[in-house]
């Protein structure tokens, strides 16, 4: 019609884009009783596991067992959530027995030390050492290891593991 009425109503609205929540470990394998530092970013407030939310971007935890960890990432004013996920994988540690062919000996006799995998995470190499001065035996990597003390002497053995991550733990005889 000739006489038409127009009217404009204009209401901005606002979009917000998801964060991008991104999670940098400091390994994602480790030995059993080590720790590892989870690094966050691309949002400014976090949640790990159903925690609190908190703008804390660091993180520092020491594992038993392999963990999966889900980080919630959310904007500043708390809106558009994202999430990540990340596995951090616990290896056991080598489980060493030691034995000596002797308790027993006289000066100037030797004997034959035998380190032993007991039980879960085998070790592939062992360093043998003086308890008591904490000198390397030698570079020799084997199970066994023969010694002559003068004196009572305990000795130490440290196994450790094969692969990109070596987890060490020791014996005493």
């Amino acid at each position: 019609s000739r006489y038409a009425c127009n009217s404009h109503v204009s209401q901005p609205i606002q979009v917000y884009s998801y964060p991008v929540v991104q999670i940098t470990p400091s390994a994602d394998t480790i030995c059993f009783g080590d720790s590892v530092t989870l690094t966050l970013s691309g949002a400014a407030q976090y949640s790990i596991n159903g925690s609190a939310f908190t703008t804390v971007t660091t993180h520092t935890f020491t594992l038993n067992a392999t963990t999966t960890y889900i980080v919630r990432g959310r904007l500043s004013n708390g809106m558009s959530e994202a999430a990540d996920t990340i596995t951090i994988h616990v290896l056991d540690l080598p489980t060493i027995g030691v034995t000596a062919s002797s308790s027993i000996i006289c000066q100037g006799d030797s004997i034959t030390l035998t380190a032993s995998n007991n039980g879960t995470g085998g070790a592939s190499g062992f360093l043998w050492y003086n308890a008591a001065t904490g000198t390397l035996l030698d570079n020799d990597s084997s199970a066994t290891h023969r010694v002559s003390p003068d004196t009572t002497t305990t000795y130490r053995v440290i196994g450790i593991t094969e692969g990109n991550v070596r987890c060490r733990n020791m014996g005493e005889t």
